[in-house]
């Protein structure tokens, strides 16, 4: 039968988004691929493969029994399957929360299985067939597999006292381990002007600046709002590696009225670990992380778009990653 879940309160890691924000944020569109077209021309990208269509689309075919929730706006809960009224909500609750299959479970053991093959801990990509008529006849898939790259450094340990007014930016929510000390220059998108609608006109700003920093030869840390790399431009700034590659660390910023959950590609942070890179998100609101805009916003101007600021300094900035903590920090 149709269960209920809430949302609790005691688990904030849990709670970033306020329920409007996931109300809001929550994904609408999937990708298919285009069996209709015998013939593309790929010299267009591979976007030219697929359709971008509305999840009803899915619902349709009842691949979403097992996925969806239902937004209950009197009662202010989720209610999970289908069989509601509502704004329909991507959860997998019913896998992740109710073992329809026991993804967890198996994902544990392949990853295990995986280390003991490769010697170092692995990442995979996957892919699930549900059964339509029992959760027996589901499939799973595995895609890829590959051993992740570990930096040979070694692990920074959390320093006590920290003085965050020496910080340009602190967060509990990073990727990345060690200590940069040589970059001068910080590129980000002015948050007074950011509008997620000009995502593109951004995309292309980016890509100047970035190629300017290819030639010559210099590294930055580069701030901007939402994802990093999505595929909904809506959502973050649609880069692709190749337009942001001097950068040495990445940061994901949320906005008051721009809120969005963290990156998670797959691909994207492959690039980053196989480089040594950091990845830092700072949401927005948090209680112990931040950006100290005004500071930044003080620092000397290299060069300015209509959407992006590219500071550069005598004074490298100091950007500690302390991997096993998740905690980063870049001074002033």
């Amino acid at each position: 039968g149709n269960r209920v879940f809430r949302f609790y309160p005691k688990y904030p890691k849990m709670n970033i988004l306020s329920l409007e924000s996931i109300m809001k944020n929550s994904q609408r569109k999937f990708y298919a691929l285009d069996m209709k077209t015998e013939n593309f021309d790929l010299s267009r990208g591979e976007d030219v493969t697929y359709a971008t269509l509305d999840i009803s689309e899915a619902e349709g075919h009842g691949v979403l029994n097992h996925l969806v929730s239902v937004w209950d706006f009197a009662d202010r809960i989720f209610r999970e399957g289908p069989g509601y009224s509502g704004q329909r909500v991507l959860t997998f609750a019913d896998i992740m929360k109710y073992d329809y299959i026991p993804l967890a479970d198996l994902l544990d053991e392949i990853l295990e299985i995986g280390k003991l093959a490769f010697g170092v801990p692995i990442e995979i990509e996957f892919a699930v067939t549900l059964g339509e008529t029992s959760a027996k006849d589901s499939i799973f898939y595995i895609l890829q597999i590959r051993p992740l790259a570990v930096s040979g450094g070694e692990i920074i340990k959390l320093e006590s006292g920290i003085d965050k007014k020496e910080l340009l930016l602190y967060t509990e929510e990073a990727m990345g381990n060690g200590i940069f000390n040589e970059l001068r220059d910080i590129i980000y998108v002015d948050p007074e002007k950011f509008d997620n609608l000009k995502t593109i006109e951004i995309l292309e700003e980016i890509k100047a600046i970035n190629l300017k920093m290819r030639e010559e030869g210099r590294e930055y840390i580069l701030i901007g709002p939402g994802r990093w790399g999505s595929r909904d431009r809506f959502l973050g700034i649609p880069v692709r590696w190749s337009n942001i590659d001097k950068a040495k660390v990445i940061v994901e910023a949320g906005l008051e009225g721009f809120v969005v959950d963290a990156s998670q590609g797959t691909h994207f942070f492959h690039n980053l670990v196989a480089i040594s890179a950091g990845y830092f998100n700072v949401p927005f609101g948090s209680k112990t992380d931040f950006i100290d805009w005004k500071w930044l916003a003080s620092q000397p101007v290299r060069r300015r778009t209509n959407f992006l600021v590219h500071v550069r300094r005598e004074k490298p900035f100091t950007v500690k990653m302390f991997g096993k903590v998740g905690v980063a920090t870049i001074g002033k």
